[in-house]
């Protein structure tokens, strides 16, 4: 791998890895602009060989991108640079399995999918030699996705089957399951997308014709926070649907009154054009009304001129750099930070949560 000291790759390529019964994936989406990577193996094979099929994927978009060979990363603007260093656990393996969805969402491309096969035991051997081989450990977040667990027919066994590993549930809410509860309540994270703050809204963004189904699958996430599980609470930004008054007012007091462990404030990852300035101020009411609850951006570090206009947006609102600790930045903002903290701790030996926000104020305010 012709990658010297430091080499070029992605957070995806570094830390993501998604299992299927026959594929890997390295990012759950194209972002808009390229082809996920992706390949497809024989079930056959046994668990070291689909391991090491996985192993040769990262390797060779890796040596693609550093040997300016085309592939499917290639211009992806998430690609950054690296330093060269020994082999690191994955921060998080999405349990991938094809599933149906007993909702519609108008933003997903899933919506057909059908509940298919699932060999349980035998993607539990894959999940057990990736902790052989250091792909991922203890720490590395195990999420389930890619389908509403709350409906499929094997979902005791796969919760069961992966018990004493850091799980993230991807779910809808709009089922109570006990299976899910009761892996929650051994202090495992939910994380669930409402998307709205009216009922009219949540049913016409998730193709629901019962108009109580707000009420219910509200009810359930406060059922789901009961058993002190963290939860991720999402709102997907869909502008001239969800971005009027009623919709977030009403998302702001039903996080208030769950209390989320974060709050993710995304965007249809299908549509990365870029938002008027209405919308961005809609967005940064949002983020400052949701501030205390780790409020976070997600897809909208990729445009540099729309998180830019979204940081003025928040100066407006009187919220201050400093004051926003898990606000993603643009990523040469970002890289820019990562750099000068890396160059101030060789001078001085310290490099805290503190030092870091002061440095990329510092550096946003130079960029800006």
């Amino acid at each position: 791998m012709n990658t010297s000291e430091k080499y070029i790759s992605c957070w995806y390529i570094e830390n993501n890895i998604i299992v299927g019964d026959n594929y890997w994936l390295i990012c759950c989406g194209s972002f808009g602009w390229n082809n996920t990577p992706l390949i497809n193996f024989s079930m056959d094979l046994s668990p070291h060989e689909k391991v090491r099929v996985l192993s040769q994927l990262k390797a060779d978009i890796i040596y693609a991108l550093n040997n300016n060979i085309p592939c499917s990363c290639t211009g992806c603007k998430l690609l950054t640079t690296f330093e060269k260093s020994k082999q690191k656990p994955a921060a998080q393996m999405i349990f991938g399995f094809t599933n149906g969805c007993n909702i519609k969402c108008i933003y997903c491309k899933d919506i057909t999918a059908q509940e298919g096969p699932i060999d349980v035991p035998a993607r539990m051997k894959v999940v057990t030699e990736l902790e052989h081989t250091g792909l991922i450990d203890k720490n590395t977040t195990i999420v389930i996705a890619y389908g509403e667990i709350s409906i499929h027919s094997k979902r005791q066994e796969i919760l069961e089957g992966l018990r004493g590993h850091k799980l993230r549930i991807h779910s809808n809410c709009l089922i109570f399951d006990k299976s899910v509860s009761d892996t929650l309540a051994r202090g495992n994270m939910l994380n669930t997308s409402i998307d709205a703050g009216t009922k009219e809204t949540y049913s016409k963004i998730k193709g629901l014709k019962n108009i109580d189904s707000f009420d219910k699958t509200c009810d359930n996430i406060k059922k789901y926070a009961q058993t002190g599980c963290p939860i991720e609470l999402k709102y997907i930004f869909l502008p001239g649907i969800n971005d009027n008054e009623a919709d977030l007012n009403g998302f702001i007091e039903f996080a208030k009154r769950i209390k989320p462990y974060c709050v993710i404030l995304s965007r249809d990852r299908h549509n990365l054009d870029s938002l008027d300035d209405a919308s961005i101020k809609k967005i940064a009411y949002l983020y400052k009304a949701l501030i205390k609850y780790r409020a976070s951006l997600s897809y909208y570090e990729y445009n540099e001129n729309e998180h830019f206009r979204f940081n003025t947006a928040c100066r407006q609102l009187g919220i201050k750099l400093e004051d926003a600790p898990f606000l993603h930045l643009p990523f040469p903002v970002k890289n820019a930070a990562v750099l000068l903290r890396k160059f101030l701790k060789k001078i001085d030996g310290s490099s805290g949560t503190k030092k870091f926000i002061f440095i990329r104020k510092i550096v946003f305010n130079i960029l800006k």
